[in-house]
């Protein structure tokens, strides 16, 4: 489906996290100054939210938020949810209709397991880079080539990309990978922690991406791009 054929707003700039189910074990290094740094906030209420260990709170089941544009699972990947927890989940997502959801994971073929999509929701993965020589040494999570084909396998018309943070990578692949997955939205943009050992491409290789992108039709989201107050 083009995405010129969709309807696209600005939906996408308020999302609220609701994390019915919290943790990750892929260790990715630039997760740690982030989303890894912020559980430990929450010692005093929940060791495992703590610890960042894949964790189930079924009493946030009954908490989601008032927004209508909800980030499910954002402080976790649902890959380490088990089977129950994850239909759980997906119920609530059903019964609200009227809001729309987004569940991102690095291992995309953990969509398989959802049997009857809703909607209202939107699915969605990671992808840094395509070359492996650089990816290696940041993540335990598939890789992005893996990633591209599991994604591509699942059945369902709404998927978003990230491509954050932006690592070196080639131009050509980036975009037919993009083709290929056909999302409704693309997130990118550059760490915001400046993790030394990340390979970052260029401001100009990345603005170079974004533009091709949109040239194709593609609603692209900037985030954070170094040395540029203002975005297109």
């Amino acid at each position: 489906m083009s995405i010129n054929s969709r309807t696209n707003g600005n939906m996408y700039e308020d999302f609220i996290t609701w994390n019915p189910f919290k943790g990750c074990e892929y260790d990715c290094t630039y997760c740690i100054p982030s989303f890894q740094r912020q559980a430990k906030r929450q010692k005093h209420l929940c060791s495992d939210c703590y610890s960042y260990k894949p964790h189930f709170h079924e009493e946030r089941l009954l908490k989601v938020p008032a927004s209508s544009n909800i980030f499910a699972c954002g402080n976790g990947d649902i890959s380490f949810c088990p089977d129950d927890q994850l239909q759980m989940i997906i119920e609530v997502i059903h019964q609200r209709s009227s809001k729309t959801f987004l569940l991102q994971s690095k291992d995309p073929s953990t969509f398989e397991r959802i049997k009857d999509f809703p909607s209202n929701l939107i699915i969605g993965t990671t992808i840094e880079t395509d070359r492996e020589d650089i990816y290696k040494n940041v993540s335990k999570a598939p890789l992005p080539k893996d990633r591209i084909k599991s994604f591509t396998s699942i059945k369902h018309d709404r998927k978003m990309i990230t491509i954050e943070p932006i690592l070196k990578f080639k131009h050509d692949i980036m975009c037919n990978w993009i083709k290929k997955i056909d999302p409704e939205l693309v997130w990118l943009g550059f760490d915001t922690k400046n993790t030394p050992w990340l390979i970052s491409p260029s401001v100009d290789e990345a603005m170079t991406l974004y533009k091709d992108l949109v040239d194709q039709g593609y609603e692209v989201k900037l985030k954070h791009i170094p040395g540029r107050s203002k975005l297109p």
